[in-house]
């Protein structure tokens, strides 16, 4: 609220006439620099907490993760299928997919040098079993060995611990012809 306070006084102090223009060039430079720590200030807090997890749900949640991505990583094309009943998914389960869907994809634009990524995501009625919640994961990169992946950083190791915790599956392969797999099923 005081970086939000300081833009429109700047802004306001922007439109009164002065001879001085490096007046004009200081307030503007006040003012862009308001800007800009509100806008840190804010992709910050949305690291922190998913915006619209608990309110508008998991599908828009997504969605708005994925907009945001596309927006700083204009050169990926990506194709998405989000078919969600919203009401089955629980919080914590619901915090675990887009942290989920979030590292895998920060994993993609860091080491896969990939063009294409395929995002499925879907809740499934399995009768017997009950309802379950599935998260994969494509891309058309040069791929790894899943084993020795798993070893060097904590990204994919903490994807593993967060789906085991909800007593899900967790599956990291090669996929054909190039590329990875992710696949996350997540009983609800």
């Amino acid at each position: 609220q005081y970086l939000a306070a300081i833009d429109v006084n700047a802004s306001v102090a922007i439109k009164y006439k002065t001879d001085d223009p490096k007046l004009q060039s200081i307030l503007k430079t006040i003012q862009d620099s308001a800007s800009y720590l509100r806008n840190v200030t804010r992709s910050q807090l949305r690291s922190l907490k998913p915006p619209g997890l608990e309110t508008v749900g998991l599908s828009a949640a997504i969605e708005d993760l994925i907009s945001q991505w596309q927006m700083s990583f204009p050169q990926y094309e990506i194709n998405i299928n989000i078919e969600v009943d919203d009401r089955l998914v629980d919080y914590d389960t619901a915090l675990t997919v887009y942290r989920c869907l979030q590292e895998a994809l920060t994993n993609i634009t860091r080491h896969a040098e990939a063009h294409k990524i395929c995002i499925d995501l879907v809740t499934q009625n399995k009768s017997v079993q009950g309802n379950d919640i599935s998260l994969t994961i494509r891309d058309d990169g040069k791929g790894f060995d899943p084993n020795e992946a798993m070893g060097k950083g904590l990204g994919l190791i903490g994807i593993r611990e967060r789906v085991h915790a909800l007593n899900g599956l967790f599956k990291l392969h090669q996929a054909e012809p190039t590329g990875s797999v992710l696949t996350l099923n997540i009983p609800l």
